[in-house]
């Protein structure tokens, strides 16, 4: 089979649209490391610096935090997560149900959010997360759908 140079298929000028910046969401999305896009994570260490949730869905209305992973607490159906503040006292006796790594700077940036979004429904702590990160979140609405 003999391809013609000059024919380039749909999908090829697609990605060449994305490779030159055309294309700012899928972009971010291809700059994003790939755990973060799946449910993948890498296992939490000792000592690694995390925002951890009471229940998995991040509601700012229970308990969360920004600390260190200290254990897994495997007495329960589901593995729970210790987590401690720099003097190494735990944040909640019963654990975290779910913990995911964080930059020093994703952390500053959490906190600094803390007052505003403590106690008050609202969006979820994993979705403030995504945001610092840039991720781009598919239930908000596309800025670039007019172009």
């Amino acid at each position: 089979m003999v391809v013609d140079p000059n024919d380039t298929p749909t999908s090829l000028v697609k990605v060449q649209e994305i490779i030159e910046g055309k294309n700012t969401v899928l972009q971010q999305v291809l700059n994003t490391p790939f755990w973060v896009l799946t449910a993948e994570r890498p296992p939490l260490q000792k000592g690694d610096y995390v925002l951890a949730t009471k229940y998995d869905d991040g509601d700012p209305c229970d308990q969360f935090c920004v600390g260190f992973y200290r254990n897994p607490l495997t007495q329960y159906t589901k593995v729970r997560h210790d987590i401690v503040d720099s003097d190494g006292n735990l944040f909640r006796g019963n654990g975290f149900r779910r913990a995911e790594v964080i930059t020093q700077e994703e952390g500053s940036a959490l906190i600094a959010l803390f007052p505003e979004i403590s106690d008050k429904p609202g969006k979820s702590l994993w979705w403030h997360l995504d945001t610092i990160r840039g991720v781009p979140n598919p239930y908000d609405p596309c800025e670039k759908l007019d172009e």
